[in-house]
C-alpha cells in the first residue's frame, strides 16, 4: 500500500500545482480589446470549471491520506471491510468498496 501513499502525494503535488496555474491565470487582467475579452471571459469560465474539479479531486486525494496515517485507508468507510487492491489500484482515493459504492442509499 506504500505505493498507492506514493501514487496519493503525487497527485496531490500535480493537483496543487494546477490550482496554482489556473488561479495565476485567473488573474491576469482582460484586455481592452472587445473581441479578445469575450474570448478571454470564455476561457476563465473553462479555467473555474476546471479548476472545480480539480479542487473536489484535490480533496478527496487529502482525505484518502489522512485515512492512510490514521491507518483507515483501504477500508470501506460503510461496511469496514477491505477495499480490494484492483480497486485501490485503479482508484486510490476510493473510501468505500464496489458494492458500498453501487448502494444507492449511501
Amino acid at each position: 500500500m506504500a505505493n498507492h501513499l506514493q501514487e496519493l502525494q503525487d497527485r496531490r503535488v500535480r493537483l496543487e500545482q494546477r490550482l496554482t496555474r489556473i488561479i495565476e491565470t485567473n488573474r491576469q487582467p482582460l484586455s481592452k480589446d472587445s473581441e479578445e475579452r469575450a474570448q478571454e471571459e470564455e476561457n476563465e469560465e473553462v479555467l473555474d470549471s476546471l479548476g472545480n474539479c480539480s479542487l473536489d479531486e484535490l480533496l478527496k486525494v487529502r482525505k484518502a491520506i489522512q485515512r492512510y496515517e490514521t491507518g483507515e485507508y483501504g477500508i470501506c468507510r460503510q461496511c469496514k471491510e477491505p477495499i480490494p487492491r484492483e480497486r485501490l489500484q485503479a482508484m486510490p482515493e476510493a473510501e468505500l468498496c464496489i458494492d458500498c459504492a453501487k448502494d444507492p442509499d449511501i
